[in-house]
């Protein structure tokens, strides 16, 4: 991977806006982080794209470029810049897909293709993915042992997991209130140590790789990214 790959691509803060005002939905745009990547204090965005840039390092783990890949739970699209420069396509699905299909037409993501949620066995062949991300999507749904299972499903022999996810202890969700997100918690059904204890049970066919904590490792756990091998 190239030097000039080492994190995520930064997205102009106006074209982020632009795109996370077509959703209405003010819920469903916090959910896509919107409002974090754009967020007046400073530590806020940092600790976002952050995040990413840790997602960025794990993908750097395997020689590239990348044949596919699929960003599972895209948001607003913030990764797809990254994504389509190191590899040849790119899959991304979430529940609502406009935002990103729009910024992925303005900023000519031509090796994006995006799929609609169910839909994506028809799209994603077996065992024909070099990596799958999912940032911060895991602890909201409710059948992760179906998705876990379609990654591995979709993943070649030795592809990569990489998830991130919310701790959700107290210094987390005294974070979110510093942060101006203290109304809106209550819709996570799991946390991060949970997701890592389902994707690593006995017989997942997933190890371990590397792991990251934001933002310092036993002093202050906000959230957790890992990354994980698909036994060959």
């Amino acid at each position: 991977m190239s030097r000039l790959h080492r994190r995520a691509t930064r997205i102009d803060s106006q074209l982020l806006r632009e795109v996370a005002n077509i959703e209405p939905d003010a819920t469903q745009r916090d959910e896509m982080a919107g409002p974090s990547y754009l967020h007046p204090i400073p530590f806020v965005r940092w600790l976002f794209w952050k995040r990413l840039d840790i997602v960025v390092r794990c993908l750097m783990g395997r020689p590239g470029p990348h044949a596919s890949g699929l960003d599972f739970g895209c948001g607003l699209g913030v990764m797809l810049p990254t994504l389509s420069a190191i590899s040849r396509r790119v899959y991304a699905t979430d529940l609502v897909i406009a935002p990103a299909r729009r910024l992925a037409e303005t900023l000519h993501l031509d090796n994006v293709e995006f799929v609609e949620p169910r839909d994506d066995d028809r799209h994603v062949a077996r065992e024909s993915l070099d990596y799958v991300i999912s940032t911060d999507v895991l602890e909201h749904v409710d059948d992760l042992g179906e998705v876990v299972a379609r990654f591995q499903s979709w993943l070649k022999p030795g592809g990569h997991l990489i998830v991130s996810g919310p701790t959700e202890n107290a210094i987390y969700k005294a974070g979110r209130v510093l942060a101006g997100f203290g109304g809106k918690g209550g819709y996570h059904h799991t946390d991060i140590h949970r997701i890592h204890g389902h994707i690593t049970r006995p017989g997942s066919g997933f190890v371990v790789v590397e792991q990251q904590v934001l933002p310092i490792r036993h002093l202050v756990e906000a959230f957790h990214i890992y990354s994980y091998r698909k036994l060959d």
